[in-house]
């Protein structure tokens, strides 16, 4: 056989080892989708524990660890015990001093070890693959797939009325409004989204009180430009596509929904508490009555002094009481208000003779 003989056979062979590595790495991708994966969630700023299936007898070691996530091909985090000496390491670019490995009790069933990831960002996301390799048994390899959702940062509060509390969850007042009036009020969430879609949007809910209110969100904002709601106040934040929102409309108002408690809550997962907050309905309202108490002392007599009284009830805010004999206005008086809206007037009246009708003889 000659030299030329020998050339085309070792391409041949060449050939056939590219093939067979090619093949080999297909199954072992295959085998690799076949392995059932694990669901973790978490939140971003807080930590999860990625599960790796470390269970072996007793007379065999862990050899090497290792932990992947897709796309990439390298490894991001290494448990190396194939020398005397343990060494562990982390993907500064992916990982770095986030991650730690926790090893489980290989004799204790359901006690895997596990990457504790803590700091989450919306790019720790992913497909994570742990492959350990042991002295003895065969491989073993765990996949965990990590949702990391973005809550909400907080709530805007805006379509009909100004931006309220944008520190997010303080106490604001929306009003005054008077009986009868209808409240359009919309409820934007702020965060909660990332540009992956990697986070389920969030659940806007209006409450009022302790009572679900309104859990319908709407599909598309407001094409209305804002109003007033008070003098000086406009919305300055409009909802905007992609943004989870919901609009309540709240009327006619009535008596009892004075001071009432509105609350707008956004939330896209458990883990968290919801971002919230609330608003306080102020209200202007006519009097229900008005009664006068006259003195205690009847007949009254020309020339003493009297005590008499005006008791306006269920105005808000106290009005503006004025008191006249006649023709002619009386401008001594003492004004009381109490806490529940009732406007007390009371005032010292003196009868001089000329103004009593029982004129004395």
């Amino acid at each position: 056989m000659t030299l030329g003989d020998l050339i085309p056979l070792s391409g041949v062979a060449m050939w056939k080892v590219v093939i067979i590595s090619v093949l080999t790495a297909v199954s072992n991708c295959l085998e690799i989708k076949r392995i059932p994966v694990m669901a973790v969630t978490g939140v971003t700023g807080g930590e999860v524990a990625l599960p790796c299936d470390v269970s072996h007898p007793a007379n065999d070691a862990i050899y090497l660890m290792l932990w992947f996530r897709e796309p990439l091909t390298t490894p991001i985090y290494r448990l190396d015990e194939r020398s005397e000496t343990e060494t562990r390491w982390s993907d500064d670019l992916v990982l770095g001093r986030r991650a730690s490995l926790e090893l489980g009790s290989p004799e204790v069933s359901g006690s895997p070890a596990v990457l504790r990831v803590t700091s989450l960002t919306s790019s720790d996301q992913g497909l994570y693959t742990c492959r350990v390799d042991f002295r003895l048994q065969p491989t073993k390899t765990t996949r965990v797939n990590l949702t990391v959702i973005v809550p909400p940062e907080g709530v805007n509060i805006v379509g009909g009325l100004w931006n309220s509390a944008p520190r997010g969850g303080g106490g604001s007042v929306a009003g005054p409004y008077l009986l009868g009036d209808t409240i359009i009020l919309t409820c934007v969430a702020r965060g909660g989204q990332c540009e992956c879609l990697c986070t389920p949007p969030p659940v806007v809910l209006w409450h009022l009180g302790s009572h679900l209110l309104d859990a319908h969100m709407e599909s598309s904002p407001p094409q209305a430009p804002p109003t007033p709601l008070l003098p000086g106040f406009l919305t300055t934040v409009m909802p905007s596509e992609g943004k989870a929102f919901n609009t309540l409309t709240l009327g006619p108002l009535t008596r009892s929904h004075l001071l009432q408690e509105l609350m707008c809550e956004a939330s896209n997962t458990n883990l968290t508490g919801p971002a919230a907050s609330t608003l306080t309905i102020d209200m202007n309202l006519p009097p229900l009555s008005v009664k006068i108490s006259p003195p205690a002392d009847l007949p009254l007599k020309a020339g003493r002094e009297y005590l008499v009284g005006c008791q306006v009830l269920g105005a808000r805010p106290p009005p503006t009481l004025t008191w006249w004999t006649g023709h002619q206005r009386v401008l001594q008086a003492t004004v009381l208000v109490s806490k529940y809206s009732t406007l007390d007037n009371k005032i010292n009246i003196f009868f001089p003779s000329i103004f009593f009708i029982m004129r004395e003889k």
